[in-house]
């Protein structure tokens, strides 16, 4: 250990030469290095202002497929560039020259510095964590870093509240549509339920009862009828039998007709309009007012005998009571062809009165939904649903994200130390022969008296000389290759110089980087 510190100390001219070395090496990557500024600014995702059980936003996006959905609006491809153009964000940083790229490559830098992450939102178990979302951007400069931060900001929040707005209209007008359409579904489907009706009026359902009723009634009638048809017919016949009685002549005065006249009237009017006995009085009322217009005028019937007035008048009732029974057939085969019509009107009403049933029960379900929508619509539009505010604007940083002047400092630094310590021992190890007593001993198996050093002669100093300046000139030259290299295609000498002269100053007197400047914080249009 004495031998290897002796050594050290012997050459710690070529240690600290490399520690030197490796401090100028990392001042000179804190100057070469571009420094990377990160900006960024925390947004909370709130829930709903106004309680779900009273009024509820139609709106039912979770928070993070709503922050997927914005991040992917935001980054798209013209917003990006809109927004560099606007902000200038590859705009020159001081005397450094900017790198000529395309509108692809622009868009894929940018989405790659530009970071939307979330985190929180609804766990599978346990309470509910807020929805917290964390926007940055890296830049050369805390001003450019802290702007583009707020500008992307900016437009999360009015993306956001574009989307809520647009979903809640949409659906708004999605009902309206609805409602509007299926009102004039039920118009329809009203008008052929009434026109049904009027072309089957007489073969309903809800008068099938009556008609029966009536079919009763007729048919008793049309008994009676022909039970008194019967008798009038057989007392016609017994009067021709007893033909050859004697005959006595009289007229039928105009007094007499007139009497049947107002009976009959009398009893038409005791009738009701839609009774079966109407029509036969009506023939019969018809009849003896032409008699009485005959007789009025003075063409009084010829004088006939007994026998002839009585087979006139048998004659006569018995064509009324045939008339009157032929109608009562007539109306008796109406109502029977009404009801045997009657169930399949049923069926057939009844599939209309369904189907309107059927879109009734949709338009009040839809004009239930459309309120909601409005209430929903309302909600968006005063801004008390879910929406997202910020807590922290971005503000430009004090110091950069990369790189790190400690890490390269101590860097640098450590990595000069082992560079030295390495030449050293380097060179010792590449040379032959034995280097303490103990050696000898351990190769010779002999103990030294006492150790003569080694006596160069004139010539070996030369070469000796000769070779440490061919080797300084090869590093010499090395370094001056590098920084003609630097100052024709990276960045001329003076200007290196000068930025490295003030990066000394700035970390002597701790004035770095330079104070930022205000950044106005995120707002919504």
């Amino acid at each position: 250990m004495q031998y290897y510190l002796s050594l050290f100390l012997r050459r710690l001219h070529i240690v600290i030469g490399m520690l030197a070395l490796g401090a100028l090496v990392s001042i000179l990557l804190m100057r070469i290095l571009p420094p990377v500024y990160l900006a960024d600014a925390l947004l909370v995702v709130e829930s709903e202002q106004i309680p779900g059980d009273l009024a509820s936003s139609t709106v039912r996006t979770q928070p993070t497929e709503q922050m997927q959905i914005i991040r992917q609006r935001v980054l798209t491809r013209e917003t990006i560039l809109e927004m560099v153009n606007r902000l200038q964000v590859y705009a020159p940083v001081g005397d450094r020259p900017v790198k000529a790229m395309t509108a692809d490559e622009i868009v894929d830098d940018m989405r790659e510095r530009i970071t939307i992450q979330t985190t929180g939102g609804t766990v599978q178990r346990g309470a509910q964590e807020a929805t917290i979302v964390t926007v940055s951007f890296e830049a050369p400069r805390p001003e450019l870093a802290a702007s583009v931060t707020n500008e992307v900001v900016t437009l999360i929040l009015k993306e956001d509240v574009e989307m809520r707005t647009k979903v809640a209209r949409e659906t708004l007008q999605f009902f309206q549509t609805e409602v509007t359409r299926l009102e004039q579904d039920l118009v329809a489907r009203r008008a052929e339920i009434v026109k049904f009706k009027e072309t089957h009026r007489d073969a309903l359902p809800d008068t099938l009862t009556f008609r029966q009723e009536q079919v009763v009634a007729l048919e008793t009638e049309r008994l009676t009828l022909t039970r008194e048809i019967s008798d009038l017919n057989a007392e016609r016949d017994r009067l021709r039998r007893v033909h050859g009685a004697q005959t006595a002549t009289f007229s039928e005065t105009e007094q007499d007709l007139r009497a049947r006249l107002d009976a009959l009237r009398g009893e038409l009017a005791g009738l009701p309009a839609d009774d079966l006995k109407v029509p036969a009085l009506r023939a019969e009322i018809s009849v003896t007012e032409d008699k009485l217009s005959a007789a009025e005028s003075g063409d009084s019937v010829k004088p006939r005998n007994a026998f002839d007035l009585r087979l006139t008048d048998l004659n006569d009732r018995l064509a009324t009571l045939e008339s009157r029974r032929a109608d009562m057939d007539a109306m008796i085969q109406k109502l029977r062809d009404t009801i045997l019509a009657t169930p399949l009107n049923g069926v057939a009403l009844d599939t209309l009165q369904h189907d309107y049933d059927s879109v009734r029960a949709q338009y009040d379900m839809t004009v239930a939904k459309k309120a909601e929508a409005e209430t929903g619509d309302m909600i968006e539009a005063l801004s008390k649903g879910q929406r997202i505010t910020v807590i922290e604007p971005a503000v430009p940083p004090q110091d950069p994200q990369r790189p790190s002047r400690m890490l390269l400092a101590a860097g640098g630094t450590f990595g000069g130390l082992m560079l030295g310590i390495g030449a050293v021992l380097g060179l010792d190890l590449l040379k032959p022969g034995s280097r303490s007593a103990s050696d000898l001993t351990a190769r010779l198996g002999i103990t030294p008296l006492s150790v003569i050093p080694i006596m160069h002669s004139r010539q070996q100093r030369r070469k000796r000389t000769l070779l440490l300046t061919l080797a300084l000139s090869f590093v010499a030259g090395l370094l001056l290759a590098g920084v003609v290299f630097i100052h024709r295609n990276y960045l001329p000498l003076d200007i290196l110089f000068r930025g490295v002269f003030d990066t000394l100053m700035n970390l002597v007197t701790y004035d770095w980087p330079p104070s930022p400047a205000v950044i106005p914080f995120p707002t919504v249009a």
